[in-house]
C-alpha cells in the first residue's frame, strides 16, 4: 500500500501541476475529481487564487516525502515534513491551509485513488502499471485495507461500497460506533 500511496501521490501532483498557473477556474473544473474532499468555499478560493492551488498541490509532495521516509503520512508527519524538510518560497502550502485548506483533502484522495486502482478493490490498473516493481515488495497483511489504514492515519475510511442499514440510509464509516450508540 505505501508503494500505491507513494505512486498516487507523485501522479496526482503531477497531474494537478499541468496548467496550474493558468485560467483557475479551468484547472478547478479539469480537476474537480481531485477537489471532492475539500470544505465547500476552498474550490472557490482555488479558482481565484494561484498560491492556494500550489499549495493544494504540494501536499501531495509532503505526503510522498512522508511515504519516502517510511513514516505514515498521518496530519502530523505530513506537516513535519512541510515544516523541517522543504524551503517553500514562497510559502503557498502555509497559504493553503491557513485559508481552510487540510492534509485530509489531499490525503482521503489519494486514498481513495489507490484504493480505487486496487487490484482487490478496484481496477487493478495499479498492478498493470506497477506489476514488475510490486513483486520485489514485501507484501503486507494491511496491503489492501485502505479503509482500514486511511481511518488509522486519522482520515476518512474510504471504501469502495456503500453500507447501508434495514431503512435504506447510508451508514457513515467514519462515525459508525458513535451512530450505532445513538439508536441504543
Amino acid at each position: 500500500m505505501e508503494f500505491a500511496l507513494l505512486c498516487q501521490a507523485e501522479i496526482q501532483g503531477e497531474r494537478m501541476r499541468e496548467d496550474i498557473y493558468e485560467n483557475g477556474s479551468a484547472w478547478v473544473l479539469k480537476n474537480e475529481s481531485q477537489l471532492d474532499f475539500l470544505p465547500g468555499p476552498m474550490t472557490q478560493r482555488l479558482t481565484t487564487n494561484t498560491s492556494m492551488r500550489e499549495g493544494f498541490v504540494n501536499m501531495c509532495s509532503h505526503i510522498a516525502g512522508c511515504l519516502k521516509q517510511k513514516q505514515l503520512p498521518n496530519e502530523a508527519n505530513v506537516l513535519s515534513i512541510h515544516q523541517f524538510k522543504t524551503r517553500e518560497w514562497p510559502p503557498v502550502t502555509k497559504t493553503y491551509l491557513r485559508g481552510g485548506g487540510t492534509v485530509a483533502a489531499v490525503a482521503n484522495i489519494l486514498f481513495e485513488r489507490a484504493m480505487n486502482q486496487d487490484v482487490w478493490s478496484g481496477d487493478g490498473s495499479h498492478q498493470r502499471d506497477f506489476g514488475g516493481e510490486i513483486k520485489e515488495l514485501p507484501q503486507c497483511r494491511n496491503d489492501h485495507e485502505y479503509g482500514f489504514v486511511s481511518g488509522m492515519c486519522g482520515y476518512q475510511r474510504v471504501s469502495p461500497v456503500c453500507y447501508v442499514d434495514a431503512p435504506g440510509q447510508a451508514i457513515d464509516l467514519n462515525n459508525f460506533a458513535m451512530t450505532m450508540l445513538e439508536r441504543v
